[in-house]
């Protein structure tokens, strides 16, 4: 329910704590994944840092993630490709793309 609250500081402390529970949080990653798109880039930074700790387990939204490498936040693309890299080997289709940084 939190990842929808209509405060994204709220979403944003959401998506965080799942993350802390690393693969544990899996079923949710689907719903963190979501984030990505808010329009608040604090937000879709911490749904990419709280999918990077899910690791290989959210590696079915990395290309999902991998969008968010031409944000025009930088910090929005620091988290993505730091994710990106937590996910292991699902997500070496992006190596080129988070090289290009």
């Amino acid at each position: 329910k939190l990842l929808m609250h209509k405060n994204c500081h709220v979403r944003g402390a959401a998506a965080k704590a799942l993350g802390q529970m690393g693969e544990a949080a899996a079923p949710f990653a689907a719903d963190v994944a979501k984030l990505l798109m808010h329009k608040n880039g604090a937000a879709r930074a911490a749904a990419a840092k709280a999918l990077g700790q899910m690791g290989e387990a959210a590696t079915p939204v990395a290309a999902d993630v991998a969008k968010l490498l031409m944000h025009k936040n930088c910090h929005v693309r620091g988290a993505a490709a730091k994710a990106l890299g937590q996910m292991g080997e699902a997500a070496a289709p992006f190596a080129a793309d988070v090289a290009k940084l």
